[in-house]
């Protein structure tokens, strides 16, 4: 996979864990029922960042933002 693929996938995953966190913050009782899919969204998250990190060098605003990516 190159590095274009990982960032999209990055955005892509932040994005669902941003949605999941507001989700649970507007509806704290379903906390339980989602907090499990939310960490393991961030695990994979994470894999794909340290992927990238490993091949250049990344900033604060693109690991909170995400990556602007070139088509």
């Amino acid at each position: 996979m190159d590095i274009k693929k990982y960032k999209e996938m990055y955005n892509h995953l932040l994005q669902r864990y941003q949605d999941g966190i507001n989700y649970i913050t507007d509806h704290p009782e379903k906390v339980d029922d989602y907090v499990k899919d939310i960490n393991e969204i961030q695990s994979v998250a994470e894999f794909f960042l340290k992927e990238i990190m490993r091949k250049q060098k990344v900033s604060k605003d693109e690991i909170l933002g995400g990556f602007k990516i070139e088509q």
